[in-house]
C-alpha cells in the first residue's frame, strides 16, 4: 500500500489516451472520480483476495522474496538456534 503514494495511478493512461488519440476531453470531476473509483476497487479486491492470494506461503513472488527475508529476519524476536 505505501507504493501507491509513490507511484502513478494506472488510469492517467487512460485518461491521456482518450485526450491524445480520440480528442475527448471529460472534464476534471470525471477525470478524479475515475482515479478514485478505479484505486478503491483494487483495494477491495486485493482485500477479498487476501487470504487466498496473499497469506499462503507458497503465494509470495520471486520480486518480494528478498524483502520478505529482510523483514522477517528483522523482526523476528525468536531466540537463536545454537
Amino acid at each position: 500500500m505505501s507504493n501507491v503514494s509513490f507511484s502513478y495511478v494506472y488510469a492517467t493512461d487512460t485518461i491521456l489516451a482518450q485526450r491524445l488519440f480520440y480528442g475527448d476531453r471529460f472534464g476534471w470531476a470525471f477525470e478524479i472520480l475515475l482515479s478514485i473509483s478505479t484505486q478503491t476497487l483494487g483495494f477491495g479486491m486485493a482485500g477479498l483476495f487476501t487470504k487466498c492470494l496473499v497469506t499462503p506461503a507458497p503465494m509470495i513472488w520471486s520480486t518480494t522474496l528478498i524483502n520478505t527475508a529482510l523483514f522477517n529476519t528483522l523482526h523476528d524476536h525468536s531466540t537463536a538456534d545454537p
